[in-house]
């Protein structure tokens, strides 16, 4: 069984305080989980009356995790605790699988990573990277865990490094909605959801311009869409440039830890070089 605890500081009912205390996501999740509540140790109803000073604990059964397809591949694990990880990806892994019987994957290595290490977790990514990308990743063990991460996932840093194609003058901001195109593409579109990037300048390198990009939202595919809609795609990128080794890194993630009460910060270096 799954346990979160609560110390109560208003008079509310245990319906009302979970209401206000978690997403409407988990609150479902919840009522399939079997989930039962004890109040200073006794077991209590949803419309329980509770006070200042009330102890509350919430159980409930965890998810299960298909483990028939495991993908048996190190992990570059740079920092993980009781709630969470941040994986560092290789380029050309894909995040989760895409077709029928292609488990070759971060999802399904996390699968057999939990399996050796008789871990008792499932796998909710807060941030996504394409199978192209490499670099920093956010993993929930938990869906609570996840609900409150993704809440905050605005007070997350989220940073890379790219190589852009041709000399960028100046730093500036690309705010330009993104739909689906034709197949896995996407594209520009004035009826697409809004896209905000962020890029400053570095340095250029061989008529090249390094770039550090901040998303303020999270869109597919969103860096390649907007450094190609500019005029300046990403150096090697196969699917809205010309080559076939990406040079784009999810480089850093900084944000407060909102489960141990600590900043969370880590940078690597990016494969292409700094």
């Amino acid at each position: 069984m799954k346990r979160l605890e609560y110390d109560i500081e208003n008079n509310s009912t245990i319906k009302d305080y979970i209401k206000d205390n978690v997403s409407r996501k988990f609150q479902r999740h919840l009522k399939r989980m079997n989930v039962k509540y004890y109040i200073n140790g006794l077991e209590a109803k949803a419309h329980f009356k509770i006070s200042s000073g009330d102890k509350l604990i919430v159980e409930y059964e965890p998810d299960k995790l298909d483990d028939s397809h495991l993908y048996e591949l190190p992990l570059d694990i740079v920092y993980e605790c009781k709630e969470y990880m941040i994986i560092n990806k290789p380029r050309g892994l894909k995040t989760i699988p895409t077709g029928y019987n292609d488990f070759k994957s971060l999802y399904n290595a996390i699968i057999a990573y939990y399996e050796k290490n008789k871990m008792d977790n499932t796998i909710h990514f807060i941030n996504r990277l394409d199978k192209d990308t490499e670099g920093l990743l956010i993993v929930a063990k938990d869906k609570y865990s996840a609900t409150i991460l993704s809440k905050n996932i605005d007070k997350i840093s989220r940073c890379y490094l790219a190589m852009a194609c041709g000399i960028i003058e100046s730093s500036g901001t690309i705010e330009v909605p993104i739909s689906r195109g034709e197949g896995i593409l996407r594209r520009v579109d004035p009826n697409g959801k809004s896209a905000i990037t962020k890029y400053k300048v570095l340095k250029y390198v061989d008529g090249n311009t390094l770039l550090h990009l901040e998303l303020l939202s999270g869109r597919c595919h969103q860096i390649r869409v907007h450094l190609e809609s500019i005029g300046h795609p990403i150096v090697g990128d196969p699917l809205y440039g010309d080559g076939d080794a990406l040079h784009l890194t999810s480089y850093l993630i900084d944000f407060h830890d909102p489960f141990n009460d600590k900043d969370i910060h880590f940078e690597i270096k990016p494969w292409f070089g700094e």
